[in-house]
This record gives structure tokens, C-alpha cells and sequence, in this order.
């Protein structure tokens, strides 16, 4: 299962004001085509880092595992049990194959993820012990 980062909704709309703010502000052709190059090299890497990283559901935790060319990192997170596994998926994600995980258990507290960014917390969450 791959996770839904940020990059996919948030990063192209940043780059696009990015690319029309170098658009306006220089109006010299090669540098529209630095920026635009530049703003394209920085969107495929993150969606690539996003494509990278996948969740593995089991009965009693979840391992992350990120794995780039010369970088591996995995973890686990423990839970009491879980109970039920639900996938959520919009047009886009189900475009680029990733989607929202939901976990759900019997007492129904919150986990925080502290391994996730900041901008992804909201995007999956795990509610158990």
C-alpha cells in the first residue's frame, strides 16, 4: 500500500505560483526555462520519495519502510490489535495508486504518528490503545 503524501496535491499548485512568479518577475525566455526545468526536477523527485515509501498492515502493527537508491528506512508501530483496515481513495490517488489508510481498534483513542511530516499527519491516522 503507498501512502498519500502531500506532493500529489499540495507541491505541483506551489510550483505552478513558483513558475508564473518567474514568469512575471524575469520575462527573459531562458530564464522562464531554467525556473520551469528546475520547478519540474523538484516535483518528480518528491513524487518519486512519495512512490518510495510503502505501509504493510498486520494484525498487530504497521511497518513503513522508505526505499531510495542509497537510503532505506524502515519502522514499525505497535498497536494493541486491529480491528479493521479501511482504504480511501480519491480520483488522484487512485490515478497515482495511493490512497488514505484508516485503522481502526476496539477503544477507539487516537495514535499519534511521529514519524510522519508535518503535512501528511492529517492524511493517516491509526485510532487503537
Amino acid at each position: 500500500m503507498k501512502p498519500n503524501k502531500f506532493a500529489f496535491t499540495l507541491l505541483p499548485a506551489l510550483i505552478s505560483i513558483f513558475v508564473i512568479g518567474a514568469i512575471i518577475y524575469l520575462g527573459d525566455l531562458r530564464a522562464i526555462f531554467i525556473v520551469t526545468t528546475i520547478a519540474a526536477l523538484l516535483m518528480v523527485s518528491f513524487l518519486y520519495w512519495a512512490e518510495a515509501t510503502t505501509y504493510t498492515v498486520y494484525a498487530n502493527r504497521v511497518e513503513i519502510k522508505t526505499v531510495m537508491p542509497f537510503y532505506v528506512h524502515a519502522k514499525t508501530v505497535w498497536t494493541a490489535s486491529i480491528l479493521e483496515c479501511e482504504l480511501t481513495q480519491s480520483p488522484i490517488d487512485r490515478l497515482f495508486g495511493t490512497g488514505t489508510l484508516t485503522f481502526t481498534s476496539a477503544t477507539g483513542v487516537p495514535i499519534p504518528l511521529p514519524f510522519v511530516p508535518n503535512p501528511t499527519q492529517a492524511l493517516a491516522k491509526i485510532i487503537g490503545q
